[in-house]
């Protein structure tokens, strides 16, 4: 089923709304709400992908231009939302390519076409963009802690904030990403979105510390078992003492709530920072935070060399290595990395490939989610020089991946 695309965007805001309705919900009475959530200032003009077939509109999505901070490097980064196909056109036959599918290879078409070195996605399901290279680049913690055994902090300046906070936030939040691994910048194009969507239902909280806002987040209110949660919404830090500072905050309001709810990387042992340390394995009487580990963000690399290129790493190893990635197109890039100088150095090659793997599994491993000695053990890498494997361990090393943004 061929289909034609257009590229469109907030000039044809009615256009967008209706086909993402289509996708996505079932009551006519909402599409105005649809069309709420789609003015936003987000995306521009060129930016969504509308699918048609013989005049009707059929399938969507939409291809944000963002940048995403990986050991150091800046990149520009795809930010892939609403995918979607309409529901009269779903379940396509089983020789025929789905129109989410084509609307897809369009994005990544796009992604290439702008220079961007990495698309990325918060997916409903990985298994399917797993198909188009797509490979876990993050796992979450999220943390339910009764607000009984939070520490208390005496130097934080909390105050409500306000639209007025706008430039401060930023620059707070840009201090937190440039230390990063995988983490999408906040613009000020997203920062509006968030002060759109979340100050009707939601508090905006500012630690002000004469003008430089330290950490920033908005709180909601959330019943579970007739308890009340404080959960934390785009929350941002500068730095693990501006951290611990909105601890301190969501501690403060025990009067109000039971628990909080914060997100947080997997590497962040935040029980460690609690009155009660212990996160049971079985069910205990006592003030105790509860932790669950999930996976969201998924990366492909569009440009090997270009996200590699300049990369720092923490530990320099005496190694150079060829790495053949099976790309979702069904050809292989062959690219060589030097390691010994702390800084990566990337080009392509024609040499045999120390290590073949699928684009899925260098995905994981480039971002760090992964280590490579992990993945050849779970028979995922395709081993010619084993010593290459313990030298890919190093982009392993560090921080674990995380992104603060969501889109």
């Amino acid at each position: 089923m061929p289909l034609n695309f257009d590229w469109t965007g907030r000039n044809e805001l009615d256009r967008v709304a209706r086909i993402r309705w289509q996708c996505y919900y079932s009551r006519g009475d909402a599409f105005e709400s649809v069309k709420r959530r789609s003015d936003s200032g987000r995306f521009r003009d060129g930016d969504v992908c509308i699918a048609s077939d013989a005049g009707q509109d059929v399938g969507t999505a939409t291809a944000l231009s963002m940048h995403i901070h990986v050991r150091g490097r800046r990149l520009a980064c795809q930010g892939v939302a609403w995918v979607g196909t309409a529901k009269s056109h779903r379940r396509r036959a089983a020789n025929e390519k789905g129109v989410a599918s084509q609307v897809m290879e369009q994005l990544l078409l796009k992604a290439r076409e702008r220079g961007e070195a990495v698309s990325a996605l918060m997916p409903f399901r990985v298994s399917y963009y797993e198909h188009f290279g797509f490979g876990l680049a993050e796992r979450q913690n999220v943390w339910t802690i009764p607000l009984s055994i939070l520490p208390g902090i005496a130097d934080a300046r909390w105050r409500f904030g306000s639209a007025a906070d706008k430039p401060a936030m930023l620059a707070c939040r840009a201090r937190q990403s440039l230390t990063g691994l995988c983490d999408v910048e906040t613009d000020e194009r997203a920062l509006d979105e968030w002060f759109a969507q979340l100050e009707p239902d939601t508090q905006l909280f500012v630690d002000d510390r004469d003008g430089r806002i330290v950490a920033y987040t908005w709180i909601r209110t959330v019943t579970e078992n007739e308890r009340g949660i404080a959960q934390t919404v785009q929350p941002s830090w500068e730095s693990h003492d501006a951290f611990r500072s909105v601890m301190s905050l969501l501690g403060s309001m025990r009067d109000q709530y039971a628990f909080a709810r914060i997100v947080l990387p997997v590497d962040w042992p935040v029980n460690w920072l609690l009155k009660e340390r212990q996160v049971p394995h079985r069910p205990v009487e006592h003030p105790s935070a509860a932790c669950r580990t999930i996976s969201r963000m998924q990366i492909r690399v569009l440009d090997h060399v270009k996200f590699l290129q300049g990369q720092k790493i923490i530990r320099p190893v005496n190694a150079s290595v060829t790495v053949g990635v099976r790309e979702c197109e069904g050809h292989c890039s062959t690219f060589s990395m030097d390691l010994s100088s702390g800084t990566i150095e990337a080009k392509s090659s024609t040499a045999t490939p120390d290590l073949e793997l699928e684009g899925v599994t260098w995905s994981a491993i480039a971002s760090g989610d992964l280590r490579a000695s992990t993945a050849a053990m779970m028979g995922l890498i395709d081993v010619k020089t084993p010593t290459s494997v313990l030298a890919l361990d190093v982009l392993a090393e560090g921080q674990a991946p995380f992104c603060y943004e969501y889109f």
